[in-house]
């Protein structure tokens, strides 16, 4: 009693184990072949206030010791031991989940044969990774496993942003001289010669390979919200514990180029961390899941705010969407037919100024879009009187995209915190503008979204 007995799996899996490091050292000496690979060469990479700069670039090509033959040598003595029969026979009564025993066992002595073979003083070390990596994978534990998402539409000119989710951890950080210094190939030539703005680091035990989409997918939304900029993942590498080596796997993301760029500085982490913890629980899948139909009004105006900002650099386009997202969170749901740019533009103004928005601004950036919206889905572009008075007021034309998509980032969060009915939330709305006391009952409704967006009081 009180004694804790040894698993037998876990004395099989060493006895293994054991057995591998002592056929390496039974090797006779010989020098491995080599193994030629390119990968591109940046040496004079910057990264400053406007982002990352490759510079000229070379091919450059280097030689690896190849221990793939020896490993192999290695797994054909081990076969023949009892040790190896005694373990896989462990592992088929044991295994758990779709792993293959005999696949996985020899998938794990290859391995560990060949970090002994390239470090040999490191052999114990080696020996209690492959352990563990095999006896999670056997018993189907959660493993520890990570994401490197190379991201555009964010610089960050100075340190890193940490932050945290119940047990997964997020960093936004500089993308680095190694980020773009990626293997020559035909499968990465325009990802590897096009650097990433910056590169968030996703780290996190579970059950790969989906749940690191999800958590990926969810930190781009979030940043997304939080810089009102086109946030997208040109290319995401995915790495588990265990692997062991470097062979993660990747995925391309849909990339439509960013028009704008968002700096983030360490100064902004705390606030980060609040919008974190404020709408991560709160995510309807539709926001990061592909496929899903966005049927409720908060999913429906996030699709039209992506959808505005892949599409920034096409004016009238961007504005439409915008607008529409507006519309699927300010329109009542029975439908509204009379007054609409009157109607949205008074909503919209008397909401965000109780989240300390200039009211009047508000009510002129919906007013201008609404009348650039009309004139796009009725065929046409903006009228030239109209692009003109944005100019005279907001000195650009993505000037003005950037405020009015600001006006639909506040509204989404806000539509995601709010516990109130859509209608009558509108009804709220419409009655603040002639009840003094409905504005108090609005204001104070808006307590949580103000702490969330780090908005005063």
């Amino acid at each position: 009693p009180g004694v804790a007995v040894d698993d037998p799996l876990d004395a099989s899996i060493r006895a293994v184990l054991n057995v591998v490091v002592d056929k390496v050292r039974q090797l006779p000496a010989s020098e491995p072949p080599r193994r030629v690979r390119a990968h591109w060469s940046f040496p004079n990479f910057t990264y400053g206030e406007n982002g990352p700069v490759n510079g000229n670039g070379t091919v450059v090509t280097e030689e690896d010791p190849d221990w793939s033959e020896a490993a192999e040598r290695v797994l054909s003595f081990v076969r023949e031991e009892e040790a190896f029969k005694t373990c896989l026979g462990l592992i088929v009564s044991r295994k758990v989940g779709t792993v293959v025993p005999d696949a996985r066992l020899e998938w794990s002595v290859r391995t560990l044969a060949g970090m002994v073979l390239a470090n040999p003083s490191e052999a114990e070390d080696a020996k209690t990774r492959v352990a563990a990596a095999m006896r999670g994978a056997i018993l189907d534990l959660p493993i520890p496993h990570s994401a490197s998402v190379r991201l555009t539409g964010i610089i960050i000119p100075e340190g890193e942003l940490r932050v945290r989710h119940r047990e997964t951890s997020f960093t936004l950080r500089q993308t680095r001289r190694s980020d773009v210094e990626l293997p020559f190939g035909p499968f990465g030539g325009p990802d590897i010669l096009r650097p990433p703005d910056a590169v968030l680091e996703v780290r996190m035990s579970g059950k790969p390979f989906l749940e690191i989409q999800e958590q990926v997918e969810r930190a781009i939304t979030i940043l997304r919200l939080f810089t009102n900029a086109p946030v997208q993942a040109l290319f995401t590498t995915h790495r588990s514990e265990s692997d062991l080596i470097d062979s993660g796997i990747g995925w391309s993301g849909r990339v439509h180029g960013s028009w704008r760029k968002a700096i983030l500085r360490p100064t902004d982490q705390d606030a980060l961390q609040r919008l974190w913890d404020g709408l991560f629980g709160r995510l309807p899948s539709t926001f990061y899941r592909f496929g899903e139909p966005s049927l409720d009004p908060v999913s429906v105006a996030h699709d039209r705010f992506k959808d505005a900002h892949s599409n920034g650099g096409e004016f009238e386009r961007c504005v439409m969407n915008a607008v529409m997202g507006l519309e699927a969170l300010f329109f009542k749901p029975t439908g509204e037919q009379a007054e609409l740019t009157y109607r949205l533009s008074m909503r919209v103004a008397r909401y965000l100024s109780c989240l300390s928005y200039d009211a009047v601004k508000t009510r002129e950036i919906v007013e201008f879009a609404y009348s650039v919206r009309s004139g796009y889905v009725h065929g046409g572009r903006a009228a030239s009187a109209d692009k003109r008075k944005i100019q005279r007021q907001y000195t650009t034309l993505p000037e003005f995209q950037t405020a009015l998509l600001d006006l639909v980032r506040v509204s989404i969060t806000a539509g995601l915190i709010r516990q109130t009915d859509k209608e009558e939330f509108i009804d709220l709305i419409d009655d603040s503008m002639v009840e003094a006391r409905k504005v108090t009952e609005l204001q104070n409704s808006l307590g949580p979204v103000r702490q969330v967006l780090s908005l005063p009081s």
